[in-house]
């Protein structure tokens, strides 16, 4: 399997070895796509997923691609992810999946038939139904949609049911509506579409020591490239570390006043003392306080600072 966001060398078998080691106790019901992000609207298929698998005495299950067809079969597109791989797992098992199988979406997996990849899903993992998305195609030019599929069905011996969107509020949620409302700072949009908070994990690494040297010391994080990070600015977060949960303010930017050109992600834990230096650390972003801007003076930058902090406590409702 697949494992965290590595993705393998490419051959025409790399998906069958992804499928050994799996053996289900059941038949199985499965949904198949991409998950990222494991929002609402996901939740709402995985549900009704659950619901149709007990309903048969099967088990569930879920294949989730990464990295997201796309970005494989157009190159020049980039994906900000809003889960990496780990992450999207942990998340869907906590839903009561049975098997949640990560499967490395290549040029190769592209060009089989939607026949042929629903054949080996029935011989390796007893497949006896699918819960699918009203819009979902699989296969060589998205040929397996879901009319093409129920039809496949009668004729294979497997079932296909198929889940409409979710909407919230009037608006449609998906992984690409979540995408744009972080990129625009609206947090708030994003955390309501994902139905929880939108988390940001990673390691803390050595930074340039200016956040303590203006009397905030911070915890600079290096994560992932790929994820879907806020624009530049300072946020109300919380940040947690193993077993505790600290209020935060946590500035994403590239330093101005400093002149710096690295973009980076930095967290001011409230009420913290000790060294997190090597620790992994996950921030939950609640909302923007204020756009990043270069200030005159480093004098300057301290006493913005000391407001950022109070609105930030204001909004954490410290």
């Amino acid at each position: 399997m697949l494992d965290g966001n590595t993705i393998p060398d490419q051959d025409n078998n790399y998906f069958l070895r992804e499928l050994e080691g799996v053996t289900p106790q059941r038949d199985t019901y499965f949904s198949i796509g991409v998950f990222d992000g494991v929002h609402i609207g996901h939740h709402s298929l995985i549900s009704r997923l659950l619901h149709t698998s007990a309903e048969n005495g099967c088990q569930s299950g879920v294949i989730t691609f990464h990295p997201t067809p796309v970005s494989v079969l157009r190159p020049g597109v980039s994906i900000r992810y809003l889960t990496d791989v780990r992450e999207r797992v942990d998340l869907i098992k906590a839903l009561g999946v049975d098997i949640v199988l990560p499967v490395t979406f290549t040029l190769e997996l592209s060009i089989v038939t939607a026949r042929d990849f629903v054949d080996i899903l029935m011989d390796k993992l007893r497949l006896k139904g699918l819960v699918l998305g009203a819009d979902f195609a699989l296969g060589y030019n998205r040929e397996g949609t879901v009319a093409f599929l129920t039809k496949l069905g009668h004729e294979m011996g497997f079932s296909v049911e198929v889940v409409s969107h979710k909407d919230f509020e009037g608006a449609r949620v998906s992984s690409t509506a979540i995408r744009a409302a972080i990129a625009e700072g609206d947090i708030a949009t994003a955390n309501k579409y994902l139905g929880r908070i939108h988390t940001t994990s990673g390691k803390v690494i050595s930074g340039d020591g200016r956040g303590r040297a203006l009397g905030f010391p911070t915890a600079n994080m290096s994560v992932w490239n790929d994820l879907a990070i806020p624009p530049d600015g300072i946020y109300a977060t919380r940040v947690r570390h193993k077993d505790e949960l600290y209020l935060a303010a946590t500035y994403v930017g590239s330093s101005p006043t400093f002149d710096g050109r690295e973009r980076a992600i930095e967290a001011y834990l409230m009420d913290f003392t000790g060294d997190l230096y090597g620790e992994e650390i996950v921030v939950e972003w609640i909302d923007m306080v204020r756009e990043d801007r270069t200030f005159n003076t480093p004098s300057e930058l301290r006493a913005q600072m000391e407001k950022d902090v109070m609105k930030t406590k204001k909004i954490l409702g410290a």
